[in-house]
């Protein structure tokens, strides 16, 4: 059953239930019984629940809490009689944005938990987001502007984030003057103003202010989610839904401006397009729309916990059999 948010274990096909099968060693659920034992068969396994809500969230920020209070449990739980015993533990969810810097909570978080526990390690997947078309980089002039394509898929029940993240200096040794502005598809306003350090915009359906809004820019002077720079956030309603309950926003291509007011140079600017994609869900994920756009990376997109110094990352590949 399901209770406080956790949502009973599901068929052993899926991703949460093969790992735990995975790590308890023979029999391997894809080799077939009758594999030899291994060492992996006496250890003792703990696993730990992520809320179904926290890995819903399209905006990233109600996991990392849980993943840091996770790694916390599993310290406590291998501490015996005031001892540390060896632990392998494996974190195989992330989500898209973040610093990419190795300075999020979570991973500042797993870095000193094995700094205490020497005899642990974490391993992290890299992620899947190679090919997902989630990442820009861009250099923007001074006194000039880069714009980005953002598309939004329609029939998505979700909202969709957007991160940009700034350096914490220009080239001259002061912080980045920049101003971000996000339209909508032809045919619908509001635009909305430049939002620059410290300033905030939301858009309203048809320009009524009472009710919820359907997009916003979100220009903070320093973040908590990296401690280099600073992010703006973008965010964009659901494009389906019950319009009683919360008005949508229109599916399209959305334009993101990003001006550069300063004095130098803008080097270094990063976009991330947040995960919108969870297994149990059939959400649709957004994405940069533009085939010409020379801005988009498939570099700088593993996952946002897979850049701690200490843990191992671990991707995936497919043979094709021609090696």
């Amino acid at each position: 059953s399901a209770t406080g948010g956790y949502d009973g274990v599901q068929p052993r096909w899926t991703h949460g239930s093969v790992i735990p099968d995975l790590a308890a060693g023979s029999p391997s659920p894809l080799a077939g019984f009758g594999a030899a034992a291994d060492a992996a068969e006496k250890a003792h396994i703990i696993f730990v629940q992520l809320p179904r809500g926290a890995v819903e969230d399209p905006s990233g920020g109600a996991l990392p809490g849980f993943v840091v209070d996770a790694l916390d449990y599993i310290g406590a739980r291998t501490t015996l009689k005031g001892e540390p015993q060896p632990v392998a533990i494996n974190l195989s969810y992330g989500t898209f944005a973040g610093p990419h810097d190795g300075t999020s909570p979570v991973e500042v978080a797993i870095d000193q938990f094995l700094a205490a526990r020497p005899d642990c390690t974490v391993v992290v997947s890299a992620g899947n987001a190679y090919d997902a078309q989630i990442h820009a980089e861009l250099t923007i002039p001074h006194n000039d502007f880069k714009t980005l394509h953002w598309y939004i898929p329609p029939g998505d029940p979700t909202h969709n984030f957007m991160e940009i993240w700034l350096p914490s200096k220009d080239d001259d040794g002061t912080a980045p003057s920049v101003a971000v502005s996000l339209v909508p598809p032809p045919g619908w306003a509001p635009a909305s103003p430049a939002a620059d350090s410290g300033k905030s915009w939301f858009g309203f359906p048809a320009g009524d202010t009472t009710g919820l809004p359907v997009c916003a820019v979100i220009h903070p002077a320093s973040v908590p989610q990296g401690t280099v720079g600073t992010m703006v956030l973008l965010a964009v309603g659901a494009t389906d839904g019950d319009p009683a309950t919360a008005p949508l926003a229109p599916a399209g291509t959305w334009t993101v401006e990003i001006r550069n007011n300063g004095n130098v140079d803008l080097e270094e600017v990063h976009a991330w397009i947040e995960r919108d994609d969870p297994s149990f869900q059939q959400n649709k994920q957004s994405r940069f729309d533009d085939p010409s756009l020379v801005q988009l990376r498939s570099a700088c997109t593993l996952g946002s916990f897979s850049h701690a110094c200490e843990a191992i990352v671990v991707g995936a590949c497919v043979d094709d059999g021609s090696s």
